[in-house]
C-alpha cells in the first residue's frame, strides 16, 4: 500500500513549502513510513475537533497520496500531464503547465509511476522559485 503515497523526498519537499492537508500516514523523523490502521487516525499539522485525528511531532513528515499532490499542486496553479506516446512506444513525458503557460519538461520512460514522480519534482521546483 506504501506505493500509492508520495515519495520521502516528494514529502520533504512539501513540508518545506507550506503543504498542510491532513494524511493518513507521516514518515517519522528516522524516515520509517506509519500508515492509520482501518482510517481511524488522519495525521495533521493544524488544529482538528475530529476525535480519531492526531497530531504530529515536529519531525514528521506527512505522506500525502499521490492524488493529494496532485491536487495541491493544481491549488497552486501548476499542473503537470501524463501523456501516452505512441509514437515512442509507450513512452511517458511530463508537460507541466504554470498560470497558462506550458513548459515542457519531458522524460521518456516506460513507466507512468517514474514519469509522476518526475514531473510532481519538476512542479515542486517551479513553485519553489516563483
Amino acid at each position: 500500500m506504501k506505493e500509492q503515497f508520495a515519495t520521502y523526498e516528494i514529502a520533504l519537499r512539501l513540508k518545506e513549502l507550506g503543504f498542510d492537508k491532513s494524511c493518513l500516514a507521516i514518515f517519522s523523523e528516522n524516515n520509517s513510513f506509519k500508515i492509520s490502521m482501518f482510517g481511524q487516525r488522519f495525521y495533521t499539522i493544524i488544529e482538528t475537533s475530529d476525535d480519531f485525528a492526531e497530531d504530529i511531532e515536529i519531525n514528521d513528515v506527512l505522506a500525502p497520496l499521490w492524488q493529494q499532490v496532485i491536487d495541491w499542486l493544481r491549488e497552486k496553479r501548476v499542473i503537470i500531464e501524463l501523456n501516452w506516446s505512441e509514437e515512442h512506444n509507450i513512452n511517458y513525458f511530463t508537460p507541466v503547465t504554470r498560470f497558462g503557460h506550458k513548459k515542457f519538461i519531458g522524460i521518456r520512460t516506460y513507466k507512468y509511476e517514474e514519469a509522476r514522480e518526475h514531473a510532481i519534482l519538476k512542479a515542486l521546483e517551479i513553485i519553489k522559485s516563483a
